[in-house]
């Protein structure tokens, strides 16, 4: 199946008690960078769309570095902080790139399991007892799914 993957990188990540000077993808966790460690999980021949703001240059000069081997489109979201961004409307100003089956990934999301190629629609959530740093998804008492 063809399909793409979507990584948000834009956000200024606020939420990291001091350490938003740099972009929160690029922040080491065993000496690699964690963008890195999110594309490294899927095979190299998939299209990967990057939503890129804060820091972009950065984030784009060490993406063409460590990943030169991968197509790579970089989408610039203007609105990545303040009042009315957020990952929504990142989505929204990626539109145009991700009309097909595709993967979301947050910057800071690490799956240690082999994501599975898509085969229809489904969305990955888990109950937490503080929201404070995390993406909200609220369902409502009507949807079954």
């Amino acid at each position: 199946m063809k399909y793409k993957i979507f990584i948000s990188t834009a956000g200024r990540g606020t939420r990291m008690a001091g350490l938003d000077t740099i972009n929160k993808s690029l922040l080491p966790i065993n000496y690699e960078a964690v963008i890195s460690k999110i594309i490294d999980k899927f095979p190299k021949h998939i299209e990967i769309i990057i939503a890129v703001g804060h820091e972009k240059e950065v984030v784009k000069n060490f993406i063409k570095i460590r990943h030169s081997d991968r197509k790579i489109k970089f989408i610039y979201v203007k609105k990545y902080y303040g009042t009315g961004s957020g990952p929504g409307y990142t989505l929204y100003e990626c539109r145009k790139y991700l009309q097909c089956p595709f993967i979301y990934s947050a910057c800071d999301t690490i799956v240690p399991e082999k994501v599975p190629e898509p085969k229809f629609n489904w969305i990955g959530v888990t109950k937490v007892e503080s929201t404070e740093r995390y993406l909200i998804i609220e369902k409502k008492k009507s949807d079954n799914s």
